[in-house]
């Protein structure tokens, strides 16, 4: 009754194939899960880069009004980079005027894993003259 030519197991190569084919699929799924994690840090990063340059940019002219030239500022992670120029105009009237022009370029930077990346922003803003 007792048949000795039926395996009762896994022999020790069939177990080695299986345990091969879930190291090599467990280690690609890490890998999976670790770049999405760092592509959604990153993407927070641009995130909050895009709020900080936007908020420079809307502070500008709020309680003076700028002068030309460059300005460095710094936000802890962010490096908040300021560049404002005026703008002539071709008038041909003798009047003085009234407002002034400015371009305003803005330039956040941040390292990340040891990259260097940066978010800019360029508008024109009228400010009045003095």
């Amino acid at each position: 009754m007792f048949n000795k030519n039926k395996q009762l197991g896994f022999s020790l190569l069939e177990v080695l194939v299986a345990f091969s084919i879930f190291a090599i699929s467990f280690t690609m799924i890490l890998q999976i899960f670790s770049k999405g994690s760092r592509s959604a840090q990153l993407s927070s990063d641009y995130a909050t880069a895009v709020i900080v340059a936007e908020s420079t940019l809307n502070s500008i002219g709020i309680v003076s009004f700028p002068e030309p030239g460059v300005y460095q500022q710094d936000n802890g992670k962010y490096q908040v980079s300021t560049s404002i120029e005026e703008i002539k105009e071709d008038s041909e009237s003798e009047s003085k005027p009234t407002v002034a022009l400015r371009d305003i370029a803005l330039k956040v930077s941040w390292k990340n894993r040891g990259k260097s990346h940066t978010v800019s922003l360029d508008t024109v803003k009228i400010f009045p003259v003095e």
